[in-house]
């Protein structure tokens, strides 16, 4: 009971902070963020999702949301006529003529456009957005971006290393490269879960005190789930929960498999908690403060995002599975084969692989997290299908359990995981 009455808590107050972070950053000028924006007009126009490295699928950039992200940056409570409180619930954008970039462009010729409203989402980044642009130009952001981004990454190199964890390094490359993260930085969008899961796991390895911090990972995977709620536009936020799931495993490791596996159903239970009410908290502060606008179009979105049919074919898991495991090129997963291949041989000459029935068993809660894209898919059939150009990035958490499990087999274990 009192467990319960701390998350109810954590997520009552969750959402009224976002909320009024929200109300504070509607009422920034729009003036000075525009004048931030207005100098690259040309810049944007020719954001027309290009691919950074020519015929690569998965190197798309999604410039659609990127310019919607834009837009909203741009218009303030007093552009809109309306109180902040009632602004930050609306998300005005400017209405798509015919793309959002067309729109921005047309915007800064000095052009009218109509409002539409995106209240479905938080748009939580507006927070961060907003305030940057009132000092720093929209290519000045990139260049943050990839600044900070490196240096959370670096952190991470480093931490590893103080915990004697540095095999663990290879498969944390494999997430990275399979999530292509050295463009990210470029993608507003695409950043949003990449900073989440960076913080996340610098986190972890600098409070993780093993049993001494028994209660930190029920809190921090329900604010990890607050946290992807608030910022994210629904891109890949499963990454937020499988990577930090298997840096638990690969820290505490846990020798009842039974019981790690009820663990880590637990943990996840908390992150849907904390994802799921925050969302809702969103669409229930429409209700009483708003004009109940956006109830319909949730009702709508999800009937289309869990529903059993694109409008053209019925939609079935192994279709989905076909087409999101088929967007990656073929040569992304035979860099990956070749050098799980050397990091095998690797640790076979550095430590030595030792396979016994415990250890087999113990496998069994890192195959359930590489299960859990699959999962995701099955349930989020419509939306995966849809935009499987960047859903595809969930498959990082199974390559990063599977490759993780590789080290449940050393025979030596010299891995000092605890601080």
């Amino acid at each position: 009971m009192k467990k319960t009455i701390q998350v109810i808590f954590c997520c009552l107050a969750s959402i009224l902070v976002g909320y009024l972070l929200l109300i504070i950053v509607y009422t920034f000028p729009s003036a000075r963020i525009f004048d931030h924006i207005k100098p690259y007009k040309g810049y944007i126009e020719k954001l027309v999702s290009p691919h950074l490295i020519d015929s690569y699928q998965i190197s798309k950039l999604d410039t659609y949301a990127e310019s919607i992200m834009l837009e909203e940056a741009m218009i303030s409570a007093e552009d809109v006529g309306m109180p902040a409180s009632k602004a930050a619930l609306n998300n005005f954008y400017f209405q798509n003529d015919p793309t959002p970039r067309d729109s921005i462009t047309k915007k800064i010729n000095g052009e009218d456009l109509p409002l539409v409203s995106y209240g479905r989402y938080w748009h939580g980044y507006l927070v961060t957005l907003k305030t940057l642009l009132c000092f720093i130009t929209y290519p000045q952001i990139q260049w943050v971006n990839m600044f900070v981004q490196l240096f959370l990454l670096m952190l991470i190199c480093v931490q590893l290393g103080k915990r004697g964890m540095e095999i663990y390094l290879f498969p944390l490359s494999v997430v990275f490269f399979w999530i292509q993260a050295p463009y990210l930085s470029l993608n507003l969008q695409f950043s949003t879960i990449l900073f989440i899961l960076l913080f996340q796991l610098n986190f972890i390895l600098a409070l993780d005190k093993g049993n001494k911090t028994k209660n930190f990972y029920d809190f921090f995977f329900l604010f990890s789930g607050i946290f992807v709620a608030f910022l994210d536009f629904l891109t890949y936020p499963l990454v937020t929960l499988g990577i930090p799931l298997v840096f638990w495993l690969v820290i505490h490791k846990p020798e009842n498999a039974w019981n790690s596996v009820k663990t880590i159903i637990r943990f996840s239970v908390y992150w849907v908690v904390g994802y799921g009410v925050m969302w809702g908290g969103k669409w229930a502060l429409d209700y009483l403060f708003n004009s109940h606008e956006i109830i319909d179009d949730v009702i709508f979105q999800i009937q289309t995002r869990l529903g059993v049919t694109n409008g053209l074919t019925a939609i079935s898991p192994l279709l989905v599975f076909r087409t999101v495991l088929g967007r990656p090129t073929k040569t992304l997963p035979m860099i990956i084969y070749a050098g799980v291949a050397v990091y095998i041989i690797y640790l076979q000459c550095k430590i030595g692989f030792d396979i016994t029935k415990s250890k087999l068993s113990s496998c069994l809660s890192f195959l359930l997290i590489a299960a859990y894209p699959f999962i995701w898919m099955s349930v989020m059939k419509n939306h995966c299908l849809e935009h499987n150009y960047f859903v595809y990035r969930i498959l990082a958490v199974s390559w990063f359990a599977l490759i993780s499990m590789i080290g449940v087999f050393l025979k030596d274990s010299k891995i000092k995981c605890e601080k």
